[in-house]
C-alpha cells in the first residue's frame, strides 16, 4: 500500500466535492485484553466519482505500520472495519496510533485521520480480604514452616506478560525461603455465601489524557489511572464448601461527553479458590512456635475430597464426612499404643493444652498407626481448618468398652482404656474416628449392629461405648505443628 500524505512529498490536491472520514469507536485501546477489536467507520462525503478506491492502515512513531484493509468507494453505505492492534513489525506499542483512511481517486486524493491512545489497562497485583487467613506449612519439600499469606498479594504479575496459572502445590509456596517473587497467583479461600474485597493495583504505565474507568467483579465504574489501587466487592461465593476456581473479569471504559463508552476486550484473572464455612477456628500457638490462627492450604486440599459439595451451614454433614475421610482411610490403623502426631503439655488426660503434628500427618512421616486422642486432634483440627469449631472430648477414667471394631480392623472386640478420645462440634453430639460400635440391645456379644459414631447426643454415645460410669475430663481446641 502506497502511503499519501501531505508531509511525504509536494502537496496533494484536495477534492471538493467528494472526501472521506473516519471516526473510531472509541478513542483509548489496548490490544493486550481477551476478545478485542477496535470497531472503525469510514463514511464517503459529496457526490460519487469514478474510479475511486479505499485504503485504510495504521501508523505509528518509528514508522510502523499496519494495512487494514482496501476496496472499491461506495458512497451508499458507511464501512465497518475492526482491527486487533497487530503491526507489521510486531505488537502496538503504547502511545498515539494514527488510523488513516485514504480515498484515492483518478484525479486526487482524500485524507482522514483518527488518533488512538494505545494503553495498558490489566491490573499487576491483586489483594483479597476475605476473612480467611491462609498459609503454606512448608517452604520446601522437606523444610515445615509456616508461612502465612495474609500480607502478601495474592496474584502479581509482571506488567505486560501473561499471568501465572493458579498455583496447586497444597504444601508450599511457589518460592523459597527468600519469600515472594516477581510472579505468583497464589490460592485464596472465602466464606461460604459472602462477598470478599479485591485491592487492584494497575500497570505503571503511560495513560491517555481521556478519563478512563474500570470495572471491577462485580461492582460499578471506577476511575482508572497509573499505580492507582482501586477496591472492588465481589459477588457472594457459593454456598457450598469445596475447591473451585474464581474468575474475575475486569472491564474498561473511557468517558465522551462525560457518559462512559466502552474499551474494547476484557481481563480475566483466575485464582484457585476454598470455599469454606467460616474463618479458622484454628487456636494460636505462635507462643508456643505452633501455627498462627490460620487455615493450612495442605489441609484444605487433603480433605476436599470429603467436604466438597456440602452445604456450608450443615455442620453435621460436614463433620460426618471428615470423620469417614479420615476413619476409613486406608493406610490407617488405629492402634492405641502408639500416639504418633500428637502430644501434650501437662499430665496425660487432665494435659493443660494438647497438639496435633499436622505437618508430618499430612506427609505421613511418622507412619499410619495413631491412638484415639491423636485421631480426635485430627479430625478437630481438619474441622476448625474448614470453619467448624470442633473439639476435642477426653473421656475417662478406666473402663472396658463394648463391642468395637477399629480403623484398619475388620475384628470386632472389648477394650480396656483408661481414656478415650472424641470429637463434638456443638458441645452436644459426638464424633469418634477411632472405633465403630455395636449397636444392638447386647453391645457386648455377637452378632454385631455396626454403628458409626457420627453425630450421636453425647449420653447416647457413652452407653455405646462402654457400660462403665464416665464422662468427660478435659477437652478444647487443639494447636498445631
Amino acid at each position: 500500500m502506497i502511503w499519501l500524505l501531505a508531509c511525504a512529498g509536494p502537496p496533494v490536491e484536495t477534492l471538493t466535492l467528494s472526501g472521506i472520514e473516519i471516526e473510531a469507536d472509541v478513542p483509548v485501546f489496548d490490544p493486550r485484553l481477551d476478545e478485542v477489536a477496535l470497531g472503525l467507520t469510514v463514511t464517503l462525503t459529496g457526490d460519487p466519482l469514478p474510479g475511486c478506491a479505499v485504503e485504510v492502515g495504521a501508523m505509528q512513531e518509528r514508522g510502523w505500520t499496519s494495512d487494514l484493509g482496501s476496496w472499491d468507494a461506495d458512497w451508499d453505505a458507511p464501512a465497518r472495519l475492526a482491527w486487533d492492534g497487530t503491526m507489521e513489525e510486531g505488537a502496538v506499542r503504547q502511545g498515539v496510533v494514527q488510523v488513516v483512511a485514504t480515498l484515492v481517486c483518478p484525479d486526487g486524493t482524500a485524507v482522514a485521520t483518527a488518533e488512538i491512545d494505545v494503553v495498558r489497562l490489566a491490573p499487576v497485583e491483586l489483594s483479597f480480604d476475605s476473612g480467611v487467613d491462609l498459609a503454606f506449612h512448608k517452604t520446601s519439600l522437606d523444610v515445615w514452616e509456616v508461612t502465612e499469606l495474609a500480607d502478601v498479594p495474592a496474584w502479581t504479575r509482571l506488567p505486560g506478560e501473561e499471568p501465572a496459572d493458579p498455583w496447586a502445590d497444597p504444601d508450599r509456596p511457589p518460592w523459597g525461603a527468600e519469600g515472594p517473587g516477581d510472579e505468583h497467583n497464589l490460592p485464596i479461600a472465602q466464606i461460604a455465601g459472602e462477598t470478599m474485597q479485591v485491592t487492584a493495583t494497575f500497570e505503571g504505565s503511560e495513560t491517555s489524557e481521556h478519563t478512563i474507568l474500570v470495572g471491577g467483579p462485580g461492582d460499578a465504574w471506577q476511575t482508572w489511572s497509573p499505580e492507582a489501587v482501586r477496591i472492588w466487592t465481589t459477588d457472594p461465593a457459593p454456598t457450598i464448601v469445596g475447591h473451585d476456581e474464581l474468575a474475575l473479569t475486569w472491564s474498561y471504559a473511557v468517558l465522551v461527553d462525560d457518559q462512559p463508552v466502552a474499551i474494547p476486550g476484557t481481563f480475566t484473572s483466575t485464582h484457585g479458590r476454598y470455599v469454606v464455612v467460616d474463618a479458622p477456628w484454628v487456636p494460636d500457638g505462635t507462643w508456643m512456635d505452633g501455627s498462627p490462627s490460620v487455615a493450612w492450604v495442605g489441609v484444605l486440599e487433603d480433605v476436599n475430597e470429603a467436604v466438597a459439595g456440602i452445604e456450608a451451614d450443615d455442620h453435621f454433614a460436614l463433620m460426618d464426612a471428615l470423620r469417614d475421610h479420615l476413619h476409613e482411610d486406608t493406610y490407617l490403623v488405629y492402634n492405641p499404643s502408639d500416639s504418633a502426631y500428637s502430644s501434650y503439655d501437662g499430665s496425660y488426660i487432665t494435659w493443660n493444652y494438647t497438639w496435633v503434628e499436622m505437618s508430618n500427618w499430612l506427609d505421613r512421616r511418622s507412619g499410619i498407626d495413631l491412638y484415639c486422642h491423636s485421631l480426635a486432634c485430627v479430625l478437630s483440627s481438619q474441622a476448625n481448618h474448614v470453619g467448624l469449631p470442633a473439639e476435642y472430648v477426653t473421656l475417662a477414667y478406666n473402663f472396658k468398652t463394648n463391642l468395637t471394631r477399629a480403623a484398619g480392623s475388620d475384628t470386632w472386640q472389648q477394650w480396656s482404656f483408661n481414656s478415650h478420645g472424641v470429637v463434638t462440634v456443638d458441645g452436644e453430639h459426638i464424633w469418634d474416628a477411632a472405633v465403630d460400635y455395636d449397636g444392638d440391645d447386647d453391645p457386648t456379644h455377637e452378632p454385631v449392629a455396626a454403628v458409626s459414631a457420627k453425630g450421636v447426643p453425647f449420653e447416647e454415645y457413652l452407653d455405646l461405648l462402654t457400660a462403665d460410669d464416665i464422662g468427660q475430663v478435659n477437652g478444647g481446641r487443639c494447636f498445631v505443628f
